[in-house]
Formats: structure tokens, C-alpha cells, sequence
């Protein structure tokens, strides 16, 4: 499941933003309904909570967006479904809010006094999932390279077996969850020395994948990948997930992912 392997990483990678001064970031899993979406999205959200626990909608406000954003930095922010989004009208909010969560700033307000509000700030990774990609919705405003979106049902067709195996996860993600990100955290705390190659892991993937593939999306999307990659180098070294590191453009299933999201 390469999509899945993806949102993993990304969820773990929130932390690394610091260490590898990188910006912040969006990656997207998109497909028709009952593609495995949802089971992604609790697979990825158990690295940090329990895999049952409710996952805000793109149904909000952007001031709530920004709100929550704030709250959550150096932590995954974990959006679910764009289409409520256009079912509520407020589909215009997307591109704001992709814009603002990139910047990790939030807009300028008047407080009642007559004063400045303390502004929003933060650092993140947003996840999103929807039948409805969140860059199309924001294309109008030019945001659609700011996004990684990865069209492809994450869990595959739809089968009895693959239907026990999503019933299972789903019970294991809402009892056995949160270990994932704190070694993460741990790992980088007593492995400071290791910070340097990481960051010029971060710096080298990024300009392998700028060469490789020579376009305007893949020059946006460069640093998202690279991040992705270290998150995966660093889940290895940390024994975090069960399975050695391999380069993901290494990776045949992931690399299909990866070129397509690029195309």
C-alpha cells in the first residue's frame, strides 16, 4: 500500500521541520469512496493518537483552520474529505487555506480595542483526504503546485480479504497508538550529531528529483518529496516501522505514485 506508506511518513515528519529547516507542507490522498481514504488517514493519525479519534472536515472556517493549524505545530494537522468543503459552499476556502498553512501564517486582525490581534504561526504538515483534490479546488489561485496529491485508492480494489485486513487496522489504530511519533521525537533529540546528514539528505533528494524530472511541479513538489524521504530514512534508523530504508524513487510502487503526482 505505497499511498499509505506516504501518509506515514508524512505524519512523521512534521518534527523534522525544525532540524531540516524546511517549509511547511501539504500531501493529499485522493480517489472515488470507499478507496481506503479514511483507513489511511487512522493508519497515519495513530502515529500520534488513537486512530479512532474524529478527523476535522474541510467543512470549517479558515479562521478555524488557522486556530487549529497553531495548536498543532511541529505535529500533523489531519483534514478529512474536500467535498464537504463544495457541498457547504466553502470551497473558495481551500486556496486560502492551503496558501496560509504553506506560509505558516495566519492573516493580520483588528483586535476590539482598536489594536493588533497576536497573529497565528505554526509549523506543519497538513493531510488531506477527499473524491475531490484540494489543488483542483485552489487552482483558480495558482496553489495547485503547493500540493502533493496522490490519486489512487490506498488500500486497492475492494475484496473480502482486503476488507478483513481494513476491519483489523481500524481495531488496532483505536487501541494500540501514539508510540510512532514520540520515538521519532526521541530519536531526533538524542541524535543531534546526525542532524547535518540529514539535512543534506533533505538538500540532495531535492535536487535529484528538480534534474530527474526538469518541470515547474516538480520544482515546488521537490522539498515535499525530500522531506518524505528523510522522514522514511529517519522511521528506519529509529526502528520505528518494519522495514529497511530504501530510496522511495527506489521504490517501483511508490516511485508510479510519486511520477504521477508530478504529472
Amino acid at each position: 500500500w505505497p499511498v499509505i506508506k506516504l501518509m506515514v511518513f508524512a505524519s512523521l515528519a512534521s518534527p523534522l521541520l525544525v532540524p531540516l529547516r524546511a517549509p511547511n507542507m501539504i500531501v493529499e490522498a485522493v480517489g472515488p469512496t470507499t478507496g481506503g481514504k479514511t483507513t489511511g488517514m487512522r493508519i497515519a493519525q495513530s502515529c500520534w493518537r488513537s486512530g479512532a479519534f474524529p478527523i476535522q472536515t474541510w467543512n470549517n472556517t479558515v479562521n478555524g483552520f488557522e486556530a487549529k493549524a497553531h495548536v498543532n505545530t511541529d505535529m500533523p494537522l489531519f483534514i478529512d474529505d474536500t467535498k464537504t468543503a463544495i457541498d457547504q459552499g466553502k470551497g473558495s476556502n481551500v486556496a486560502k487555506v492551503i496558501y496560509q498553512h504553506v506560509s505558516g501564517r495566519g492573516r493580520g486582525r483588528a483586535a476590539r480595542d482598536g489594536g493588533q490581534r497576536a497573529t497565528q504561526i505554526w509549523r506543519s504538515i497538513m493531510i488531506s483526504t477527499g473524491e475531490v483534490q484540494a489543488s483542483d479546488l485552489a487552482k483558480a489561485e495558482g496553489a495547485a503546485t503547493r500540493v502533493l496529491s496522490m490519486w489512487s485508492n490506498p488500500t486497492g480494489k475492494t475484496t473480502p480479504e482486503t476488507a478483513k485486513k481494513i476491519d483489523r487496522i481500524e481495531k488496532m489504530t483505536s487501541h494500540s497508538y501514539g508510540h510512532a511519533g514520540r520515538r521519532m521525537v526521541q530519536w531526533l533529540c538524542k541524535h543531534r550529531e546526525k542532524w547535518p546528514h540529514l539535512i543534506k539528505l533533505y538538500e540532495n533528494v531535492a535536487t535529484s528529483i528538480r534534474e530527474e524530472f526538469g518541470s515547474t511541479a516538480a520544482s515546488r513538489l521537490a522539498k515535499v518529496i525530500a522531506i518524505l524521504e528523510v522522514s522514511s530514512y529517519v522511521a528506519s534508523s529509529a526502528g520505528i516501522v518494519p522495514w529497511e530504508f530504501k530510496p522511495l524513487l527506489e521504490d517501483e510502487r511508490i516511485r508510479k505514485v510519486l511520477t504521477e503526482s508530478i504529472a
